[in-house]
């Protein structure tokens, strides 16, 4: 009987994620506003979510990835883990095309790709284990992993260390920061103990069209807009009021040929295009010609910073980070000296190849 509930107790653990994960709130919303200094600060990877349960990936909605073999080998059996599949800082669209694929012949996309692993919900059958000790255990799971890395953690020094940071991270090419409260369990929900940290970009850019909403009938589902400078062309069809859907509205408020501003979070590699665009207000202070003429300069300005080219590190945040558990003071104590570092080799806005790649017999032989 004894035996039965036992191996009963592991089959329910080991469909633990089919509860849901951690999911972060967002720090600016927070009220009040929580005080950063303490807490684990490291980068908000742009990837497709996965959930390691000891034999197989899964989604945070609980379907099946399937990753190849070679993929998996080295990774635990007695270890959950919780991270990102990621190929590198703005690479979201081929890491997203390679995981869906599900198709052998596109297996070697997988070696351009790394499980990096920013939690452990469940460590030798316990669940109820600190923030520290989960990452200590994260660090341990993926040693013989050649295709996984635990995510660096620096300890935060206060708000103005963390909003450098996160300009160095925008800056490069990232999305943004977590920041994770000390000594914190892992909870299956949504909790305020994991917040992100983003921040928008704005810019202006110049109506050329209305597209009609796909459900809505005689709404505007988005503003087709042009980018000075690039003439790239993109949609916004989020940031507007119900009042100012319907499409013979927002033709008498944003003519073809109005300078409208809009936030968003950096541009895609693929085509220049925004990322999340939204709508902000009206610009009817500035003429187009002016909005090109500031962002020509601005582009020259940016080339010209960078020696000719922009340049878009990768993010040096997967490599194994100073914490340590509770438990071992001098450790801490000296983890903590170091946490403006990361251990795998420079900051964050350190420069390097486009993604990193597998080391090991794994790698893909030239």
């Amino acid at each position: 009987m004894a035996s039965s509930a036992t191996s009963r107790a592991t089959k329910e653990l080991a469909r633990a994620f089919e509860s849901g994960v951690l999911l972060a709130h967002t720090y600016e919303k927070e009220k009040p506003l929580p005080n950063p200094k303490g807490w684990w600060i490291s980068e908000k990877l742009d990837g497709v979510r996965a959930y390691w349960n000891g034999e197989d990936f899964f989604t945070r909605n609980g379907n099946r990835i399937f990753a190849p073999a070679f993929f998996k080998e080295g990774l635990p059996a007695n270890v959950h883990l919780d991270g990102e599949l990621w190929k590198g800082r703005e690479e979201f669209e081929s890491c997203v095309g390679t995981v869906r694929a599900a198709d052998e012949r596109r297996e070697e996309e997988w070696r351009e790709m790394k499980y990096i692993v920013f939690d452990a919900p469940v460590v030798d059958g316990k669940v109820d284990v600190p923030y520290e000790a989960r990452h200590a255990a994260c660090e341990a799971a993926v040693a013989a992993a050649p295709f996984a890395s635990a995510v660096a953690v620096r300890k935060c020094k206060g708000k103005a260390h963390m909003e450098q940071l996160l300009r160095d991270v925008i800056t490069h090419g990232g999305e943004g920061l977590m920041l994770r409260e000390p000594g914190s369990l892992y909870e299956r929900t949504r909790s305020h103990s994991l917040l992100k940290v983003k921040t928008f970009l704005d810019a202006e850019a110049k109506v050329v069209g209305h597209s009609k909403d796909s459900k809505m009938e005689g709404c505007m589902g988005a503003l087709e807009c042009e980018m000075p400078a690039t003439g790239v062309r993109f949609k916004i069809g989020s940031g507007f009021t119900y009042a100012q859907r319907p499409l013979v509205a927002a033709t008498k408020e944003w003519p073809v040929g109005t300078v409208i501003s809009y936030k968003y979070q950096g541009l895609t590699t693929a085509n220049g295009k925004p990322r999340f665009p939204t709508y902000l207000r009206l610009r009817g202070d500035k003429a187009w010609d002016d909005v090109v003429a500031d962002a020509q300069a601005d582009l020259r300005r940016s080339e010209n910073d960078a020696g000719g080219a922009l340049v878009r590190a990768p993010s040096l945040m997967e490599a194994t980070s100073p914490v340590r558990p509770r438990d071992n003071k001098r450790k801490a104590a000296a983890a903590e000296d170091d946490c403006g570092r990361d251990s795998g080799g420079g900051s964050a806005s350190s420069g390097g190849a486009a993604a990193p790649k597998p080391k090991g017999k794994h790698a893909k032989k030239k």
